[in-house]
C-alpha cells in the first residue's frame, strides 16, 4: 500500500487533522483501490519514483554545503577593476636609431661615438685603433674568438691594465 505524508503537529484533535497533507479521504480511497486490484505487493520503488521533495530553496542551502557554495559563486558579482591612469608613452617614429653610442676615454685619449655591445663577452679593439693609442707590443694569447656570423679569428693579443673611462664614469 502506497504511504502518505502526514501533517506533524502536536497531537491530532480530529480527524481532519489526521488526513494526510495535499489529499482528500476519496483520492486515498481510490488509490488503495487501485494497489490491491493490480498488485497484492507494495512497489517500493514505484513509490519512491513517484515522490516528489518537499524542501524549501532555503533548508537546501543550510543543509548542502556544496550548493551553497555553488549558489554563492554564481550569485557572486564580479569585481570591477580599477582603471589605472598610464603614463605618458612617446614613440618613436619609423627611424632606427641603432646601437647606443657613448665616448671611451682609454689612456687620456677620447674616443668619440663608440657602440656599446653589452652582449659580448670580449672587448675588442681594430689594430688601428691600437696603433693609434701608441700600442704596438701585445700579450699573446691561445684564445680563438667566434664572431657573430659563426667565423673564427685569431686575435693579436692582449692588453693589460689599461685605464678606461666610459661615458664620464
Amino acid at each position: 500500500m502506497k504511504t502518505a505524508k502526514w501533517k506533524v503537529r502536536a497531537a491530532p484533535h480530529s480527524a481532519e487533522e489526521m488526513r494526510p497533507a495535499n489529499a482528500s479521504i476519496k483520492s486515498l480511497e481510490t488509490e488503495a483501490k487501485k494497489m490491491s486490484v493490480v498488485s497484492p505487493h507494495y512497489d517500493v520503488v514505484g513509490d519512491l519514483l513517484s515522490q516528489k521533495a518537499n524542501i524549501t530553496v532555503q533548508q537546501l542551502v543550510e543543509d548542502n554545503k556544496l550548493y551553497r557554495k555553488l549558489l554563492l559563486a554564481a550569485l557572486k558579482k564580479p569585481k570591477r577593476t580599477k582603471v589605472k591612469n598610464l603614463p605618458i608613452v612617446f614613440q618613436v617614429g619609423l627611424e632606427n636609431l641603432g646601437s647606443p653610442k657613448v665616448d671611451i676615454e682609454i689612456d687620456g685619449c677620447l674616443i668619440k661615438h663608440v657602440p656599446i655591445d653589452s652582449g659580448s663577452g670580449v672587448n675588442i679593439m681594430t689594430e688601428e685603433t691600437t696603433h693609434g693609442l701608441g700600442y704596438m707590443k701585445f700579450e699573446s694569447t691561445p684564445r680563438v674568438l667566434r664572431m657573430a656570423d659563426q667565423s673564427r679569428r685569431r686575435p693579436l693579443g692582449v692588453l693589460r691594465d689599461l685605464i678606461i673611462v666610459i661615458g664620464g664614469v
